[in-house]
């Protein structure tokens, strides 16, 4: 029986390693299984310019604002997200601690494509939304 839950344990580690990103950053540049995803620069301390690798366009204002929750009393640190290009904000409700998670917010959530470009789309879809509940 304790064999069964080890080799459980096991493939499920093997399983989870094999979708999970390797994220680093190099000189402002962060990198996603060693490719080049986009250009990050630390305005202040709650500030960021995201950046086109290729380009050297900003497409992306972050500022992460804190928030404090009752249930769990921490404060977290939310990214409210501009796209310069549009001249939109979106704010989300992921707790991002460091620049790493910036980045791996970003991928995972498709707010800025591989090939460097903003996921404008995902804007739109999003005040269509809030236009269609708000009424």
């Amino acid at each position: 029986m304790n064999i069964k839950i080890v080799l459980l344990f096991v493939f499920t580690l093997i399983y989870l390693s094999g979708f999970s990103q390797e994220i680093k950053l190099i000189e402002g540049i962060a990198y996603i299984d060693n490719a080049k995803y986009i250009s990050l620069e630390k305005t202040n301390k709650k500030k960021y310019i995201i950046g086109n690798t290729d380009t050297k366009e900003e497409i992306l204002k972050i500022e992460l604002f804190k928030s404090y929750n009752t249930i769990d009393k921490r404060t977290h640190k939310l990214p409210r997200v501009f796209f310069i290009r549009i001249n939109e904000t979106m704010e989300f409700e992921s707790d991002i601690q460091s620049e790493i998670e910036l980045v791996r917010f970003l991928y995972k959530n498709k707010i800025v494509f591989f090939d460097g470009k903003p996921n404008e789309k995902k804007v739109f879809d999003y005040l269509e939304y809030l236009k269609n509940y708000r009424n």
